[in-house]
């Protein structure tokens, strides 16, 4: 890849590293409150059949589902309410193997901290199904263990 106009090839490079003005505007439909988000919402929605939607900017749209009015989500509203429902499921069956691993840990004296995608569907996106768990996160100091 060649730098343009002088520019060093490392920073020719750090200006694809974040992201897109499309995925801010996915990012600002999930997050911004009324209108802004709607107006977000609207120019993805635009530009990006949900068909071909990466997974990961996928993840993003039961958080868009939750964020913006009904009839603003457009023909798409129904599918997109499936897999807000979908996720919520997920989550559930996540939530009791979660609950099941933390109480047996309890069980042996170890007390571990839930993070990543759990924590923020629990505490961030408070709205259930707006937010995959993913893989749940489970960390223990490195005492925890002892003679375990």
């Amino acid at each position: 890849m060649a730098a343009p106009s002088g520019d060093s090839l490392a920073l020719c490079r750090l200006r694809h590293a974040g992201p897109t003005a499309s995925e801010i505007d996915l990012l600002r439909a999930a997050t911004l409150d009324g209108v802004r988000a709607e107006e977000s919402w609207r120019r993805w929605a635009a530009m990006h059949p949900i068909d071909d939607t990466s997974r990961y900017r996928v993840e993003l749209l039961p958080a868009v589902i939750s964020n913006v009015a009904t009839e603003s989500l457009g023909e798409e509203a129904g599918r997109l309410r499936g897999l807000r429902r979908r996720v919520w499921a997920d989550n559930q069956a996540r939530s009791i193997a979660t609950s099941n691993a933390v109480r047996a840990m309890g069980s042996i004296g170890v007390v571990p901290i839930v993070t990543g995608g759990a924590a923020l569907a629990t505490t961030v996106f408070t709205t259930a199904g707006a937010r995959s768990w993913g893989p749940v996160d489970l960390v223990l100091g490195d005492t925890d263990l002892g003679d375990v």
